[in-house]
């Protein structure tokens, strides 16, 4: 199957063509999870999606339905979604394919809390073996990591508060924690919570809080 560039919304997307002369979309490149080996990629493996047992997901990033790959796009924050069917005509839910992967592999996520994370940061990156459930503090631990945060603003000399833990802060209170509780752990203000929150502190940490 000949591949080749297309569109890079938020990543590398590869655009194919299948044996049937349809279009197609799949995720990056091999090279970009193993760029320093040359072994060949591992054999693609098919598994029902959970609650969604018509469709299945590949370890590769794939999706089918009945035989037929669907085609995948990438939402604003950059990762690759699908388009699944709810039983009604016309009606569908799109669904980030790694979660999707991570619940057909690995199994229901250990906690609500957890997220689907790639090992290397790239949100395109959808191989199974550079997927993981991982806490919202080792997910954000992980951008730090791949350099997806500026290190700035904790060299302020008064700064309570890092940008790990901010980034941290702003998913706890997305996942519903309270802003009280949350500012007796780190020691701030009520109001520092809330203007952490509110982008009214920290504004250079932009990040989007979706699965990394």
């Amino acid at each position: 199957m000949r591949a080749f560039p297309s569109f890079r919304p938020g990543g590398l997307i590869l655009s194919a063509k299948d044996g049937a002369g349809g279009s197609l979309f799949a995720v990056a490149p091999w090279s970009m999870t193993r760029p320093n080996r040359k072994e060949p990629m591992p054999p693609e493996e098919w598994r029902p999606i959970p609650g969604a047992t018509a469709y299945e997901v590949s370890s590769h990033g794939r999706v089918r339905r009945s035989g037929k790959l669907l085609k995948l796009k990438t939402d604003k924050h950059g990762y690759v979604k699908v388009a699944l069917s709810l039983g009604k005509k016309k009606s569908y839910r799109y669904a980030q394919v790694h979660r999707l992967m991570c619940e057909a592999f690995f199994g229901q996520p250990p906690s609500p809390k957890h997220q689907a994370a790639h090992g290397n940061g790239v949100r395109v990156a959808n191989f199974i073996w550079n997927l993981r459930w991982a806490t919202v503090k080792e997910n954000v631990a992980d951008k730090f990591l791949h350099g997806f945060i500026p290190p700035h603003g904790s060299k302020h000399h008064g700064a309570k508060l890092d940008e790990q833990k901010v980034v941290e802060i702003r998913a706890r209170l997305r996942d519903g924690e309270r802003g009280v509780e949350l500012a007796i752990e780190y020691g701030v203000s009520k109001a520092t919570i809330s203007e952490v929150k509110h982008g009214k502190m920290w504004k250079h940490v932009d990040e989007t809080l979706a699965d990394c």
